[in-house]
């Protein structure tokens, strides 16, 4: 009795799994559909350019060679 309860348990288990990944299936193609329109409407908002960077967005950095830097270190 008790392992026909965990096989029909695991059986509705499988099922459920494959009626949520199908139903997942199709909803993600609609919302990607969307997403595609949305994207292509406003990149033609912005002239083509997709990206907004603001001027405190950009940082100056400073970069050392390691190479160089062993090199020196050793002799």
């Amino acid at each position: 009795m008790l392992i026909r309860f965990i096989f029909w348990s695991l059986v509705f288990y499988f099922i459920f799994k494959v009626i949520k990944y199908v139903a997942r299936y199709f909803s993600e193609e609609k919302s990607l559909d969307a997403d595609n329109e949305a994207k292509i409407k406003t990149s033609h908002d912005n002239n083509g350019s997709g990206y907004k960077i603001n001027k405190e967005d950009i940082i100056d950095a400073e970069f050392e060679d390691l190479e160089n830097n062993k090199k020196k270190q050793s002799h």
